[in-house]
């Protein structure tokens, strides 16, 4: 895979009129001059626990916390809540 190249996985959605699969998937991200437009997170865990983020339990994985309208990786069909599985 290329440096801008991540595997994600994430709900089915339409993408410039596109329906994108269920389940990983490879994107590419285009770095611009705001930067890659995402945010990411890991799973918080408290003594030993894991603990909700927004209501929910992720696995031990990386996610996307929040995506920048319009910036690079909105562009390349990445969302709120993706799971990255490998960069």
């Amino acid at each position: 895979m290329a440096d801008t190249d991540a595997v994600v996985r994430g709900a089915p959605r339409v993408v410039d009129n596109m329906k994108v699969p269920n389940g990983p998937r490879v994107v590419t991200i285009n770095k611009t001059e705001t930067g890659f437009g995402f945010n990411v997170r890991g799973q918080v865990s408290e003594g030993g626990q894991l603990r909700s983020i927004n209501g929910e339990l992720y696995a031990p994985l990386q996610h996307v916390s929040a995506v920048l309208d319009r910036g690079a990786a909105e562009q390349a069909g990445i969302r709120k809540g993706d799971r990255i599985l490998e960069v």
